[in-house]
């Protein structure tokens, strides 16, 4: 999934070599209320790439609970130093964006140092590389108080974290492709047209020319054609995970035993419901 492939000539050999040289960045959905699948889909990323490079925390995960890992996980994206970017270089990248959207930009959420993601004057992405692979979870597309409210609003334009966050990709961390892992995420809804988008729409702002590579739930068909529409995503379907019963464990499990033996015993002999289970 990860490997990229010259359209224009398969045989040229010049083109294959700029391909096994590729960067790919992998972005993480920040829907509301889905980080704590994220380490799931990083341990998967490493199992199926074969990147030994890709593993923040080292060693076999599936042993720690699972709020623990992706805690850690989450924490080994912010901990570098690497993905930032100065509120200087954020303007001069900033004076390439339409002037138009600049404006709304600063009449909804003020000046770039005033973002909540500013520290010591600089933005800083929870992002970490491993080889060629760029693993991140980007800002919040609004405030983080109203996430549900800010999702999905036609008219707010992102933060300036994320603005800086996709002019970030583009053109200092050079990214070759963006992975975009979790259905459904912020950049196909971002303000602009609904088709044939121009330089002033904001999903064209934070992607630019970035090829999307998007696994997509294939029963979500509605979302997944708003994606090939606006950030003209490469969707992968997928069907959902088979569901299956998850188990008890620990105390949970000795409890939920005792309870099936005393519903039992006081189907069989009414006079055993006194006694006590320890």
């Amino acid at each position: 999934m990860f490997e990229l492939h010259s359209q224009i000539d398969r045989d040229d050999v010049d083109a294959r070599r700029q391909a096994q040289h590729a960067r790919r960045e992998i972005q993480e959905a920040a829907h509301p209320g889905r980080h704590q699948r994220f380490g799931h889909r990083l341990r998967r990323l490493r199992r199926h790439a074969q990147h030994a490079q890709l593993d923040p925390l080292g060693g076999d995960h599936r042993r720690h609970a699972v709020g623990r890992v992706n805690l850690q996980v989450i924490d080994a994206l912010a901990a570098g130093d690497e993905a930032t970017l100065s509120i200087g270089e954020y303007e001069t990248l900033l004076a390439r964006v339409p002037d138009a959207a600049v404006a709304r930009l600063r009449d909804a959420w003020g000046e770039p140092a005033d973002d909540p993601d500013v520290r010591d004057g600089r933005f800083r992405f929870r992002a970490q590389t491993f080889g060629k692979l760029l693993v991140a979870l980007p800002p919040d597309r609004g405030r983080t108080a109203e996430r549900r409210a800010d999702y999905h609003d036609p008219l707010l334009p992102p933060r300036h974290a994320l603005v800086a966050f996709g002019l970030w990709l583009q053109h200092v961390a050079k990214a070759d492709a963006l992975v975009h892992m979790g259905a459904h995420g912020t950049l196909e809804w971002l303000p602009g047209k609904a088709v044939a988008l121009t330089a002033e729409c904001f999903p064209e702002i934070v992607t630019g020319a970035l090829p999307v590579i998007y696994p997509f739930i294939v029963s979500n068909p509605g979302e997944a054609a708003q994606a090939k529409r606006r950030i003209a995503g490469l969707t992968i379907g997928h069907l959902p995970p088979q569901l299956v019963d998850g188990g008890l464990s620990g105390e949970a499990r000795e409890l939920e035993r005792l309870l099936d033996e005393y519903a039992q015993a006081d189907g069989l002999d009414r006079r055993r419901r006194g006694f006590r289970f320890c």
